[in-house]
């Protein structure tokens, strides 16, 4: 088989026909840009040419002969030149793509994909790969470490691909079923061409893109929760542990929150892996936003995902992750000064001076006082803190908790779930069951002395029928207030507490 050269003006041979030793299968040349830069050397490889061999030929345009040939293992289906570099791009039957540098003659690099390589092509500026294989994906890869940026699938075997010309924003893709598909990139990454395998190997811009500068739609950790299959939880975890801030992030289309998204799929594994780095410390420790996560709607959102979870739920799932609740520092606030004395535990509504009072905030002393003054001898130095979840310590939670069948002592058997135990007995608890206490004594007390005063085979002639009537009134009234409150309770969609 032989490469005719055509003049590009006037389409006459520029030369005879060059023998080339087998069946031609792609040609490709390099780019006037590269020319410029190298100068005349660059013609020595202008022409890269693939027989249906184990090589690659490059063509000497001046002496119209093969100054080089490129080995490899299996046969070479394809290759492409850099557009501004003397760099070309070879993909073989092997799944590997190798890149070579043709001024010093040596291999730069080289990265496997799935399936054996049909097709690559450059974008303009350089910084994108794309590569074609036969197992029927188009992967995107940058040019700094070759790490997979984008995947797009089809249902065929991917022959051709091409990036548009400025901007490189679309590209262009054919299939060996005929199918022709035009796919617009954009100036993000987009989320749904997101690779779920290989996604924390991806260089560090690429990461940060992908999780929090998404374009319209859902967020790639909400991609992983829509998506529900085993490889997208697994992924969604990883992102969680690495940037457990991607909680943060929502449908930029509808404003829809992973909370949100979690409990509209009502499937509790799923809010199991976005409460966790919220109640266990993780991303008030590791996020950059950590200051700030108090004074978002973050909390409340997860105090209903729990709510939903406990009530709707298994309960191990609501077990698992009560026992991880921790505390987080108060944002915006420093160390203060204490007493032994002072009580160290409250409730309060604000997250700004949970203490309540004056504020006693720590100011510089001068350390010879400090160590002998008698002022501050018996004080302490603490850092306010507060549980990551509001509504904790509310009878309504309290309540949904009892109410669920099989309840564990291991729901309570930490620091911070004992803490609200402790406030919501000194806040109402004991208040509430003295009174609960006195009312249903009041009540077994009238009803045995009614019963005793009125049946007939224990009255009495000498019994007060004013007695007899003010103790059945007692017992109307009692028994009237006990179903207003539990008719109440029901009516505001209450119904755990019937059974707690």
């Amino acid at each position: 088989m032989k490469v005719h050269i055509l003049d590009t003006v006037l389409f006459k041979k520029r030369c005879d026909p060059v023998p080339v030793g087998g069946r031609i299968w792609m040609i490709d040349s390099l780019s006037q840009t590269a020319y410029n830069d190298i100068g005349e050397y660059a013609s020595s490889f202008g022409m890269a040419i693939t027989s249906g061999r184990n090589r690659c030929s490059l063509l000497d345009l001046t002496t119209k002969n093969i100054s080089m040939e490129i080995t490899r293992k299996r046969t070479v289906r394809c290759q492409t030149y850099h557009p501004q570099l003397p760099i070309l791009a070879i993909g073989d039957g092997s799944s590997e793509v190798m890149i070579v540098d043709l001024v010093g003659e040596r291999k730069l690099a080289s990265f496997f994909v799935d399936g054996r390589v049909n097709t690559i092509a450059i974008s303009p500026a350089g910084d994108y790969i794309v590569v074609g294989t036969d197992a029927g994906t188009f992967t995107i890869h940058d040019t700094v470490n070759f790490k997979c940026v984008q995947e797009i699938r089809s249902a065929s075997i991917a022959m051709n691909v091409e990036f548009s010309g400025n901007g490189a924003q679309y590209i262009a893709m054919s299939h060996a079923n005929g199918d022709v598909k035009v796919v617009k990139l954009g100036p993000l990454l987009s989320i749904d061409y997101t690779p779920l395998q290989g996604t924390l190997d991806m260089p560090d811009w690429a990461k940060e893109q992908v999780m929090f500068r998404s374009p319209e739609g859902p967020s790639f950790l909400q991609r992983c929760m829509l998506e529900g299959s085993k490889e997208s939880l697994i992924c969604a975890g990883g992102v969680l542990d690495e940037a457990p801030e991607s909680v943060l992030t929502f449908d930029r289309t509808t404003g829809v929150g992973c909370f949100e998204t979690a409990v509209e799929l009502r499937k509790p594994n799923i809010m199991t892996l976005i409460l966790t780095p919220v109640v266990n410390g993780t991303l008030d420790s590791q996020s950059a936003w950590s200051s700030s996560l108090l004074t978002t709607t973050m909390p409340v959102d997860a105090f209903l995902t729990l709510r939903e979870l406990i009530m709707n739920h298994p309960p191990g799932y609501a077990t698992d992750i009560l026992s991880k609740m921790t505390y987080v520092k108060v944002p915006f606030a420093g160390p203060r000064r204490c007493h032994l004395n002072d009580p160290k535990e409250c409730g309060s509504a604000s997250y700004i001076n949970p203490w309540g009072g004056e504020s006693q905030k720590l100011e510089k002393q001068d350390s010879m006082q400090s160590r002998f003054g008698q002022e501050y001898k018996d004080e302490i130095i603490l850092i306010p803190a507060v549980l990551p979840i509001p509504g904790l310590g509310s009878l309504d939670f309290l309540s949904a908790l009892l109410a669920m069948p099989n309840t564990g002592s291991e729901i309570f058997d930490n620091d911070a779930m004992g803490l609200v135990l402790a406030i919501l007995w000194n806040a109402g608890i004991k208040y509430y069951f003295f009174v609960d206490f006195f009312l249903n004594a009041l009540f077994c007390l009238c009803w045995v002395h009614f019963v005793d005063r009125s049946a007939s085979s224990t009255s009495k002639e000498t019994n007060d029928i004013r007695v007899i009537t003010a103790l059945a009134w007692t017992v109307m009234l009692l028994n009237t207030a006990f179903l207003i409150q539990q008719g109440v309770r029901f009516d505001t969609k209450r119904g755990h507490f019937f059974r707690s």
